[in-house]
């Protein structure tokens, strides 16, 4: 059976990428021991779900205007109550807020879904 945890990723990534120009993808960091040695496989702190927002930038020109359409990175932190975002986390989310990206830490689904809207 699903956990909790699981469930929530595949119900926001069921309601989220049914949003206009949002694709997110589900991302597992796993941990892999060979006796006593254990090794992360990925990045610590790496989202439980990253993606993309396009967004549409109007550009003025002499002769009209018109718009393209960018990509803005999304991170979106998963935790069932009354889990918290580790340092590593947190640390990844900053990051990615201070370069313009939206970085989300969910609870539920409505949550991102009010995020990416």
């Amino acid at each position: 059976p699903m956990t909790r945890h699981a469930e929530l990723v595949r119900e926001i990534l069921v309601a989220c990428n049914r949003l206009p120009g949002v694709f997110l993808f589900p991302v597992e960091v796993t941990v892999a021991r060979r006796g006593r040695v254990r090794r992360a496989l990925g990045m610590t702190g790496t989202p439980d779900i990253l993606g993309w927002k396009e967004e549409e930038f109007v550009t003025a020109r002499r002769h009209g205007s018109g718009s393209i359409f960018l990509p803005r990175f999304v991170a979106v932190e998963v935790k069932v109550a009354p889990d918290t975002p580790t340092r590593e986390q947190r640390a990844f989310l900053d990051k990615l807020e201070r370069a313009g990206g939206i970085a989300v830490v969910a609870h539920d689904v409505m949550a991102v879904v009010r995020a990416l809207s």
